[in-house]
Formats: C-alpha cells, sequence, structure tokens
C-alpha cells in the first residue's frame, strides 16, 4: 500500500499543499517538516481510539490571521493504493476545527470512499459527532441481494472514526489499508553512542520485524534481517566501508536468554556492540531501520546524512534505493553529497523505484 496522494490545509505553515509522493521522497524548503507531520498525523487515526488525541493536542494554536469567525480549519485528504492488486484507493478526508480562544479543537467532519480514476464509493460520512457507515456485505453478492443496513454512531469530537468504531475498522475493506497505515512511522536521529538506548537495552533471544522509535531493538532487528541476503548485504557493505576487516556480524549469547550483536573480522576479531565506534552503530541503525524484516509501509528519515562518514554516502544512497523497492521512503535535511548520489543510485533503471523531489 502507498501514498499516492495528500492534500493538506491550514496545518501549522502550511496554508494548502498537495504531494503526490514517489517511492522515494526527497522533501526540501522550511515546510517539510510539517508536511511530514501531517502525515504522521493521519497514521496516528489508525493506531487506537487515544493515539491521535494525545498527538494532536500538543499542535501550537492557529496564528491569528486564520480565524474566521472565532473559528479556523485543518483539512487533509490521503489517498492510499491498494495493498494488493485489483483493488480501489482507499480516500480518506477530515476537517478538524479549532476555537480562537484557548486550546480547543474538534473533529468535525470525516470521509471514507473506495475510488479509482472512474468510480467513488462512499463507506463512511461523519457529520460533527454522528458518523454513518454502511459495512460490506458477508456473503456474495448476487442479483436482488439487499444492502447491508447502515449503521449510526456518535463519537466524541476528539475521537477519530478508525480509533473509535472497531466495526469500521475491521471492515474487510477497510482493514488491510488501516493496518498499514497505523505502521507508517518517523525516525530522527537515535543517539549511537554509551549513553543511547540501542547499547544500553539488555536484548532477549527474539526475532523483531522492524526497529523500534527509540532503537532500542537493534539487536533484535540485526538478528531477525540477517538471515536474509538481500537484507543484510547493504548493510554489510555500509560497515566494510568504515572498516575493510569487517566480514559480517554474528549475535552472541548473553546468559540462559539474553543476546548481543558482534563485528566479526578476518584476522578473528570479534568488536562487540559496547565497544563499536559510534559510527559503526549509527550506521547499524540505518540498517535496521531501512532493511527491517517488515520496514514500515512509509518510513520518514530526518537529517539521514548527519554526520555520516564520507565514505558511507554512496552505501546509504544504495540502502535507500533498495529499501524503495519495498516501501515508501521520505528523506528530510539531504545534503548535496547524498543528493548527487541519489540520482546516481536511481539512474539507469527507468522500470524501478521512482526518485521524487519536491519543495516545500
Amino acid at each position: 500500500m502507498k501514498l499516492r496522494r495528500l492534500d493538506v490545509e491550514g496545518f501549522r505553515s502550511i496554508e494548502r499543499l498537495s504531494w503526490s509522493p514517489g517511492d522515494l521522497t526527497v522533501l526540501t524548503g522550511a515546510r517539510a517538516g510539517d508536511l511530514c507531520a501531517a502525515a504522521l498525523h493521519i497514521s496516528n487515526t489508525a493506531r487506537g481510539w487515544s493515539s491521535f488525541r494525545e498527538a494532536f493536542s500538543g499542535e501550537p494554536p492557529h496564528p491569528a490571521e486564520r480565524f474566521t469567525d472565532g473559528y479556523a480549519e485543518t483539512r487533509w485528504f490521503a489517498r492510499l493504493g491498494p495493498p494488493e492488486e485489483g483493488a480501489l484507493d482507499l480516500g480518506y478526508e477530515a476537517i478538524i476545527e479549532r476555537v480562537e480562544q484557548g486550546q480547543g479543537w474538534a473533529i468535525v467532519y470525516e470521509r471514507f470512499t473506495q475510488e479509482d480514476d472512474f468510480e467513488l464509493k462512499e463507506m463512511l460520512e461523519r457529520q460533527g459527532s454522528r458518523a454513518v457507515f454502511t459495512p460490506a456485505h458477508k456473503g456474495p453478492v448476487l442479483a436482488g441481494t439487499r444492502p447491508p443496513k447502515e449503521q449510526v454512531a456518535t463519537l466524541a469530537d476528539d475521537l477519530t472514526a478508525l480509533g473509535a468504531l472497531s466495526a469500521f475498522y475491521n471492515d474487510k475493506r477497510v482493514q488491510p489499508y488501516t493496518e498499514r497505515l497505523a505502521g507508517w512511522r518517523r525516525h530522527g536521529r537515535i543517539d549511537p553512542s554509551a549513553a543511547g538506548a540501542p547499547r544500553r537495552f539488555e536484548a532477549e533471544r527474539v526475532f523483531h520485524d522492524r526497529l523500534s522509535e527509540d532503537g532500542r531493538n537493534l539487536v533484535n532487528a540485526l538478528y531477525s534481517l540477517w538471515d536474509f541476503e538481500a537484507l543484510r548485504a547493504p548493510v554489510l557493505a555500509g560497515l566494510r566501508a568504515l572498516d575493510p576487516t569487517v566480514t559480517g556480524l554474528t549475535f552472541p549469547h548473553v546468559g540462559e536468554q539474553g543476546l548481543t550483536v558482534a563485528l566479526s573480522h578476518d584476522d578473528g576479531r570479534a568488536t562487540e556492540l559496547a565497544a563499536m565506534s559510534d559510527e559503526a552503530v549509527a550506521w547499524l541503525l540505518r540498517g535496521a531501520m531501512l532493511c527491517a524484516v517488515s520496514p514500515a509501509p512509509l518510513l520518514v528519515l530526518d537529517a539521514a546524512e548527519e554526520g555520516i562518514p564520507q565514505g558511507l554516502i554512496a552505501p546509504l544512497a544504495a540502502m535507500l534505493r533498495a529499501a524503495s523497492e519495498r516501501v515508501q521512503v521520505v528523506l528530510t535535511g539531504v545534503s548535496e553529497a547524498l543528493d548527487a548520489a541519489l540520482t546516481e543510485a536511481f539512474a539507469g533503471a527507468p522500470e524501478g523505484p521512482r526518485l521524487v523531489r519536491l519543495e516545500v
């Protein structure tokens, strides 16, 4: 499932903006961070009943010039591509109203549709607190089959339809999209030093398909992906750029259930996680983000090249290209060197993943 289009109005610095991301999008400009924040708020609508409320309540107030008669609106429309061939896109539209005095806000409109270039089917519409949706047919649709009876629900003004209505979230037409929508992630820089979570966390001997937002499960994520040649190859390429003597990773056991990670060298040495350089740990974190067994369907990376040695620019570009063949990747804070390396990595393969640059 891919994000095909995102329209945002009245959110932070964004008055009106439309975005059609590629497989990998390089976002530049003053509004890049705000556009990514809007996308993550949309993801929060599918993460349980309170996730959106908790995140959106921390948003700063609107500037005074956006208010009309004491109210201002934030709007968005997201069009999500189908998880499988033959299905329709999912459209999600929402309007959030803010009150001029104080921090009050309310969700006043939501609409979910199934759509393509020729067809649009409304599944749910919410106006104020009243939401109406038509469930999917439970059996085969035959001639003369009556449509399912509409269901009506009353929602609190700070709860989204996906968060509050389990029957709609679990609808067979909706769930394949919303499960992936809830998986969107944004990673900033994770501290690779001895004080950071990746080195302090005591890992157990279990597999994790994806890196956590704070990176504490780095060992588990690497442990999972290292069995797959196509996933570990980009990670190993960067490690060898840092140190040509590195031959791979091993995962020594710690006690009865514990696990750690170590660099293996061509002379038989092993460098365990506690003794690795910060540059090596930072690279392993990038590898665990981008080469995970089950990476986030949409992955936003902030300042992806921050502090990275010059020798890792090309391996990082290659890793990003490989990741964009599996999921959508959004980069902000990209240096000229990394941008040039991305151009080279994506060149010469018109049938491959699509690189898009957008200044906002």
